[in-house]
C-alpha cells in the first residue's frame, strides 16, 4: 500500500472511531499502578487554603509545560486532599476539585466531549467547568 493509500485508510479509520459511540466507564476497572505513591499522594494537606493553593500552583506548571512542549489544547481535572472537619468536630479528609483548560472554544470542546463519552470523571469536569462559569457570570 502506498503512502497515499495509508493515509486515506488511516483519516477513514480516525473518522470511523471519533462517529462511533464509545463505551462509558467509570474508571474503576484498571488497578492502582503504584500503590504506595498513591498512599503518600493521598495524605492531605493542613488545610482546604492550603490545598487550593498547592492545586493552583500545580495548574500553573501545568500551564508552563503547554508552552514548553506545544501543546495547544488541553483539559485538566485532578483533586488534592486537605483536611476539614464535619459539623460534629471531627476530623475529616476533604477532595478539593480543581479544572481548568487552555485553548481554542472548538478544540477545548472536543477534548471535553471525548472525555465525558469516556469517563464518569468527564462528567463532573462539565459540571464544575458549568459551575465556574456561572459563578464568573453572576447567575
Amino acid at each position: 500500500m502506498d503512502n497515499e493509500n495509508k493515509t486515506k485508510n488511516a483519516e477513514h479509520t480516525a473518522e470511523k472511531f471519533e462517529q462511533e459511540e464509545q463505551p462509558e466507564t467509570d474508571g474503576s476497572e484498571g488497578i492502582v499502578s503504584d500503590p504506595s505513591l498513591y498512599e503518600k499522594l493521598s495524605v492531605p494537606y493542613e488545610s482546604v487554603a492550603v490545598a487550593t493553593e498547592m492545586g493552583n500552583e500545580f495548574y500553573q506548571e501545568v500551564c508552563a509545560l503547554r508552552e514548553k512542549y506545544n501543546v495547544p489544547e488541553f483539559v485538566i481535572a485532578f483533586e488534592v486532599n486537605a483536611k476539614a472537619h464535619d459539623i460534629f468536630g471531627r476530623e475529616r479528609p476533604l477532595a478539593v476539585l480543581q479544572t481548568g483548560y487552555r485553548g481554542s472554544p472548538p478544540g477545548t470542546n472536543r477534548l471535553i466531549m471525548h472525555l465525558v463519552k469516556k469517563t464518569r470523571f468527564g462528567s463532573l469536569l462539565i459540571r464544575a467547568m458549568e459551575e465556574f462559569s456561572l459563578t464568573i457570570l453572576g447567575l
